[in-house]
């Protein structure tokens, strides 16, 4: 059952849409629940659903930026709001390290999803250097990184083969294929 809306709820969805004048990724509603969580009456299914609406969105970039000119995916990937969306990523992840450097009792399989990240993340960053530097730093970088992504591999695999095999978390993995719909991806044990 829907809860009645109170003239106070008007206000703060007012006061969002005026905050939030260009907002496109879900309903103002949404919005004001997701930054007023006291106001969320479901929250496992309301942070399951929003979050398969924001990897949906995702997959839509994904889907059209290779279709961009150059000139705006330059324009794009050197904006503030792509550099904001990574240092935020980038704040989440250094805290949840630090939590797990601190916290001795927590599990490690979230010790083993942090260990999988790092080694995505450090794959991504060292590739897109080699990519964006001159060819003459190319056979040197490509030794130095070859050596890093062996012992991170290596990392990752001990701390895999140390981690409980299954989790009870929602999958959020998804196959994203060009120019199709998202599937849920099956886990094949």
């Amino acid at each position: 059952m829907r809860k009645i809306r109170e003239s106070g709820d008007d206000a703060v969805l007012e006061q969002i849409k005026k905050t939030y004048p260009n907002f496109k990724l879900c309903s103002y509603e949404n919005l004001v629940m997701i930054k007023n969580q006291d106001k969320i009456s479901n929250p496992s299914r309301f942070w399951n659903k929003n979050s398969e609406i924001l990897l949906h969105a995702i997959n839509d970039i994904n889907n059209t930026f290779y279709h961009y000119p150059d000139k705006q995916k330059l324009k794009i990937i050197s904006s503030i709001h792509y550099q904001t969306w990574f240092e935020e990523m980038f704040k989440f992840l250094k805290k949840k390290t630090k939590s797990a450097k601190n916290n001795k009792k927590q599990s490690l399989e979230e010790i083993t999803t942090m260990m999988k990240l790092s080694e995505k993340f450090l794959k991504v960053g060292l590739d897109g250097m080699k990519i964006t530097m001159p060819d003459e730093f190319q056979e040197i970088l490509q030794t130095k990184i070859d050596d890093i992504m062996l012992q991170m591999k290596s990392i990752t695999e001990l701390t895999k083969r140390l981690s409980p095999k299954s989790s009870n978390a929602v999958d959020f993995n998804f196959d994203f294929h060009p120019k199709k719909n998202v599937t849920t991806k099956k886990i094949v044990k």
